[in-house]
């Protein structure tokens, strides 16, 4: 942290309510807010637009339903593309009916049957041979293990629809883990994967369903990449298992006896659109030369980073004269009207320099507003280029 740099960090106080706290006064074991965007945009039917040669641009009617949620789950775990012409799928033998669940999803959902091939070191693979498949779901979800990830849309889609994306991923990714403790077996489900981008969606998936996740990162040496695990445990245990289809005894004491819901502990709670979960650390360190970047955002100045509300911070504060040297570039289009906005406090030992450029096309407006607060020298050079009629 700068010295002087405060960015202040929702929590949560004694009652359960949420306010404002600038980062050095929070404490390990204080509770950090996490917004759950409950938007719902669902539709029954989706249009995808895919390339076909050089320069033809096909679009593709696709019922998005829950089994169309289901198959993309599936993907994200076991699925692969193959030259873009080639969808597939790999499971271990023993996972019958998830295979014979994909080849029916496939026909289903394209009308085209699936080819499932022999045995091969106890797996068996599933070939759909389709370009537009292909190239829908590498558009969609990208391709190779490191790049999947989710759409925009599938986050605000419904529920019902998510739990079954979360069904269909934890068939292929997930296990059940099991703890020792003095007292029993405690249980957790764990859900892997080397895309963190795939990771954090998921996660925020889970927050609309009522769910808390963890992530743990497992550093790993190279060549091999940094593993992403998604932990499911404590009160969450029983919905997270109806979803995926796996009521696990949740936990077990020495003699086989269940462990009442009651005593299962989550540190994290959920109350309407925020999660609360608790500080585990706090690490500071002394930097020099550090960029800072700060958001101006309408209203109230919030935004979330790293998944944590956090609202603009005051000016940070330098042992010695500092330089800020930004340019700023507007184009506004045909017709239409762009008004930027900054209000800056600096500190006096700032040397200010701004180059401020916008280019405005036909019947368009550009307004810029400034304010500055403090510095040793501010200087800045607006300019609105015409280039319409």
């Amino acid at each position: 942290m700068v010295k002087g740099f405060e960015s202040g960090i929702l929590y949560k106080n004694k009652e359960w309510k949420t306010e404002w706290m600038p980062a050095s006064k929070l404490s390990q074991g204080d509770y950090v807010v996490i917004p759950i965007d409950r938007t719902t945009i669902s539709k029954d039917e989706r249009l995808f637009t895919i390339k076909f040669g050089k320069n033809e641009n096909v679009e593709v009617p696709l019922k998005t339903d829950k089994d169309f949620f289901r198959l993309a789950g599936y993907y994200l775990s076991e699925g692969s593309i193959i030259d873009e012409h080639y969808l597939t799928f790999t499971f271990n033998k023993k996972e019958r009916e998830y295979i014979d669940d994909v080849k029916q999803l496939l026909l289903k959902i394209f009308g085209k049957e699936a080819i499932e091939q022999s045995e091969y070191k106890n797996g068996i693979s599933i070939i759909f041979c389709s370009t537009t498949a292909a190239r829908i779901f590498k558009q969609q979800f990208g391709a190779g293990a490191h790049n999947k990830h989710l759409p925009k849309w599938m986050l605000l889609e419904s529920l019902e629809k998510q739990s079954e994306l979360i069904k269909g991923w934890f068939r292929g990714d997930g296990n059940v883990t099991s703890k020792k403790y003095s007292w029993g077996n405690k249980r957790a489900f764990r859900i892997c994967t080397v895309s963190n981008e795939l990771a954090d969606g998921m996660k925020e998936v889970l927050l609309r369903l009522n769910i808390i996740a963890s992530i743990n990162v497992w550093k790993r040496q190279k060549p091999r990449t940094d593993l992403y695990v998604i932990y499911v445990g404590g009160s969450y245990l029983e919905s997270f298992g109806n979803i995926v289809d796996n009521n696990i005894s949740l936990t077990e004491s020495k003699d086989g006896n269940m462990v009442t819901q009651l005593e299962l502990v989550s540190y994290g709670k959920i109350i309407g659109d925020y999660a609360f979960v608790p500080i585990k650390s706090i690490k500071k360190e002394q930097v020099k030369n550090l960029d800072v970047y700060n958001f101006s955002v309408e209203d109230d100045e919030s935004y979330v980073s790293h998944n944590i509300l956090v609202h603009n911070c005051t000016a940070p504060v330098y042992s010695t004269d500092s330089l800020h040297a930004a340019v700023v570039e507007v184009i506004a289009l045909k017709d239409a009207k762009i008004r930027y906005t900054t209000i800056q406090n600096w500190s006096n030992n700032v040397y200010n320099l701004v180059t401020k450029r916008a280019y405005a096309y036909e019947n368009a407006t550009v307004e810029w507003i400034d304010g500055n607060i403090g510095s040793k020298i501010t200087q800045k050079y607006p300019s609105v280029y015409l280039k319409g009629k």
